[in-house]
């Protein structure tokens, strides 16, 4: 007797196909999911949204300041990112009186970024009490790289400025 080896074939084929159009619903499935998902996040009910601070970073190159104006008590946020590796120098902060407050040395080869924090307050100049109120200039010094454009941003005394803000309350 010949046995009939063709319906065993047969339904391992429909096996294997039932398999694949499973695997691609289910792609499908999740892919309408998160578009639909994502379509509902971006034009979605905005009452139920958390209002984050948008700050405005001024930049030059891979490198910026967390803001614009500060007081003289504030952190001042300094980051690069993307730094060249063939670039190497030191970003000058410079006080309004334009001498040099500090120096931060960089080199793309060791890191591409930089992060650090530092407040007016710490960097006060001894032979010049009034020196940190007024704008500041953030420069860069690189050896044998790009030339970046410099950095401004202003300084203003926060135990004056507070009155004003009082005055102008009461009136």
């Amino acid at each position: 007797m010949k046995r009939n080896t063709s319906s065993g074939k047969t339904t391992r084929t429909r096996r294997n196909g039932l398999f694949w159009i499973i695997i691609v619903a289910a792609v499908v499935a999740i892919t309408v999911g998160i578009v639909g998902l994502g379509h509902m996040q971006s034009s979605g009910n905005t009452s139920n949204t958390t209002t984050a601070t948008t700050v405005d970073w001024i930049s030059s190159g891979p490198f910026s300041i967390n803001k614009q104006d500060y007081t003289s008590d504030e952190k001042i946020f300094f980051v690069a990112s993307g730094i060249g590796y063939d670039e190497k120098g030191e970003v000058v902060i410079k006080r309004p009186n334009e001498e040099d407050a500090f120096r931060i040395p960089f080199d793309g080869s060791k890191s591409p970024t930089i992060n650090r924090y530092f407040d007016i307050s710490s960097l006060h100049d001894e032979k010049c009490k009034d020196c940190n109120i007024g704008t500041w200039k953030i420069s860069f010094q690189t050896i044998g790289g790009i030339s970046y454009l410099p950095i401004t941003f202003n300084v203003i005394d926060n135990a004056k400025e507070t009155p004003k803000i009082k005055e102008e309350v009461d009136k």
